[in-house]
């Protein structure tokens, strides 16, 4: 980031994150760098919600394929889920289920 804007010297920071340390939250302050991205499409602010649909035709796939299509896309834009006890709920649920898809 530097390379490219080096004037963000004192406007950035960089946060390690992850369950094992691979990634990582670069932010910046500077509204010239985040109108960039923005004009570059980069999704604005904290939980990004987009609805998601399906394409037609893969509801006239075979079983097989169907399969094959939803463990493709599950195994591959899924984030890592946590599975705990809900404060509100006896049982355990599913925490953190989001696509990493735009």
């Amino acid at each position: 980031m530097l390379e490219i804007f080096p004037f963000l010297s004192n406007k950035i920071n960089l946060t390690e994150g992850g369950e094992y340390g691979h990634s990582y939250n670069i932010r910046t302050f500077d509204r010239n760098v985040i109108r960039f991205f923005v004009a570059l499409g980069t999704p604005v602010g904290d939980k990004v919600a987009i609805k998601y649909t399906l394409p037609k035709y893969i509801s006239k796939l075979s079983g097989n394929h169907k399969i094959a299509f939803l463990d493709g896309l599950l195994s591959s834009e899924v984030s890592v889920t946590t599975f705990r006890e809900d404060t509100r709920e006896p049982e355990k649920t599913f925490h953190k289920f989001c696509f990493g898809i735009k």
